[in-house]
């Protein structure tokens, strides 16, 4: 599945490696009891935003503008790995959300009266 204009993902445990970069992107969604909901996720940079990726640091937070995901079933671990390989960020000010590091997920409303959620999705 390819990715374009995802928000507000914070960088972790950064590799530069010749002929990309390695890291951890996270980012979390807010529940409708406040809590909150974090995923994490293996990324690469390569391609024309390598120089760029390797004057990241951690906890430096993005927009990937292009990328891409997917998730291999490994036989050896027995399960899968979703990984992200970014084509194309926006480093963003680090202050951009008051959420203590946790970036939300935009995501449409669920009503408990109806049990569905609405129409307001963000893609649309």
């Amino acid at each position: 599945m390819f990715l374009n204009n995802v928000r507000y993902m914070r960088v972790f445990n950064k590799e530069n490696k010749e002929k990309y970069v390695q890291c951890n992107l996270s980012e979390g969604e807010k529940r409708q009891d406040g809590t909150w909901d974090n995923y994490s996720y293996n990324t690469r940079f390569v391609g024309k935003c390598l120089e760029q990726a390797k004057m990241l640091n951690d906890k430096d937070v993005i927009t990937i503008v292009k990328g891409k995901i997917t998730t291999k079933y490994s036989k050896e671990h027995g399960k899968e790995f979703t990984n992200v390989v970014v084509f194309e960020f926006e480093k963003q000010d680090s202050n951009t959300s008051g959420n203590d590091g946790f970036y939300p997920i935009e995501t449409n409303e669920y009503s408990e009266d109806t049990g569905q959620y609405s129409d307001d999705l963000p893609f649309n």
